[in-house]
């Protein structure tokens, strides 16, 4: 487990578009986990793809990650079904969403054993840059860390799930990481100063981008 203040990242430069069949990889995870009676991951998987389409809640998919701990954690390969779906970018569609969506209920997942994981997120808005002709706008501009920054964290806390995430959404550690390009982003601000009020903390976190270095 990392705090995150700190955390190194290195920057890459992606490119993304509009994106669908996230679901693929977690569902054939799930199909992956070794066990169980006869038919019961095949409905696991089929009834969790809902959780990753475009226009399902953010939190869904994480229900399904805590369920699959919840019923088949003591197989082998359910954690990693499990962390798949809690890491998983939901299906985006650039053309009908102009914010990043995160789940902000601070108690999901329940699960210990997959707290700490941040989900991988669409890098472009629907909108073209300022100045440019055809050239999206990309996520983050306006916060101290992008979509691509926060892509390249997301795929490391899989491995090392960032530290202290009691009491926080999803969206609240993205705010203390300094991401801004999200709905509801004032609430979830105020939410974030009041936990760190809370715990005596004079400031959030969201002046330095966040760093880890990759292997």
């Amino acid at each position: 487990m990392i705090p995150l203040s700190k955390l190194l990242i290195i920057l890459a430069v992606s490119y993304s578009s509009a994106r669908f069949g996230n679901e693929n990889e977690c569902v054939g995870a799930t199909k992956a986990i070794q066990g169980a009676p006869p038919g019961v991951v095949e409905t696991f998987a089929g009834q969790s793809i809902a959780s990753l389409l475009a226009k399902a809640d953010p939190c869904e998919k994480l229900k399904w990650a805590d369920k699959i701990i919840d019923q088949l954690g003591s197989l082998p390969g359910a954690l990693e079904a499990a962390i798949c779906f809690v890491n998983a970018e939901k299906n985006y569609n650039n053309f009908a969403q102009n914010l990043v969506a995160f789940c902000n209920d601070p108690s999901l997942p329940v699960s210990t054993d997959i707290r700490g994981i941040l989900p991988i997120i669409s890098e472009e808005g629907p909108f073209e840059a300022p100045g440019t002709s055809g050239v999206p706008i990309r996520f983050g501009a306006q916060g101290t860390l992008t979509a691509i920054e926060f892509n390249k964290l997301a795929e490391i806390t899989v491995r090392q799930p960032l530290a202290q995430t009691e009491g926080k959404s999803i969206a609240m550690l993205a705010v203390e990481l300094g991401f801004m390009d999200m709905i509801d982003f004032e609430k979830v601000s105020q939410l974030v100063d009041a936990n760190c009020s809370g715990n005596q903390s004079p400031t959030k976190d969201t002046t330095i981008a966040p760093h880890i270095h990759i292997a």
